[in-house]
């Protein structure tokens, strides 16, 4: 008698996974969360495209999050930040002598910048715009030229 598919009970929980996806849960720490092997989870996601497609879509969410703030810390943002200060008046009378001292907390909202940082410059520049930003470009040439070589052996092989 062979194995019960549990896709069957991990279908009825896909709410519950979309859930776990989108609050940036990968794929390891959702199969570990429905009890199953991380290679069985693979292979649901080969199996079944509505798996896969709902799975797919759940990471949109999280991912743009992360982008959104790798963009921000690599070109810097201001912040709405409260701050609190004492205002302190003093009161004095016609004699020029100090009458009364107060002090009172106010609130004020200020924009706080956070400069762009290197580490988040470096990494946006190295993979957004490979061609030109690499850490060894001369790779990058070694790669192109077997590349090459490897495109022109095989068309010969074809004839």
């Amino acid at each position: 008698m062979g194995r019960r598919n549990k896709y069957a009970e991990i279908k009825e929980r896909l709410p519950e996974i979309i859930k776990w996806v989108e609050s940036g849960f990968t794929d390891k720490e959702v199969a570990q969360k429905l009890g199953i092997a991380y290679s069985t989870f693979n292979d649901y996601l080969k199996k079944y495209s509505e798996f896969s497609e709902a799975i797919k879509r759940a990471k949109v969410k999280p991912n743009e999050a992360v982008e959104n703030s790798l963009y921000k810390k690599a070109t810097g943002f201001y912040v709405p930040v409260i701050k609190n200060y004492k205002l302190k008046t003093t009161t004095y009378g016609d004699n020029g002598r100090k009458i009364k001292e107060e002090e009172v907390l106010v609130e004020k909202e200020e924009q706080e910048y956070f400069p762009p940082e290197t580490a988040a410059i470096i990494f946006y520049l190295i993979n957004r715009m490979k061609n030109k930003w690499n850490n060894n470009p001369q790779k990058l040439d070694i790669e192109k030229a077997m590349l090459e070589i490897a495109q022109k052996k095989a068309e010969s092989e074809d004839f």
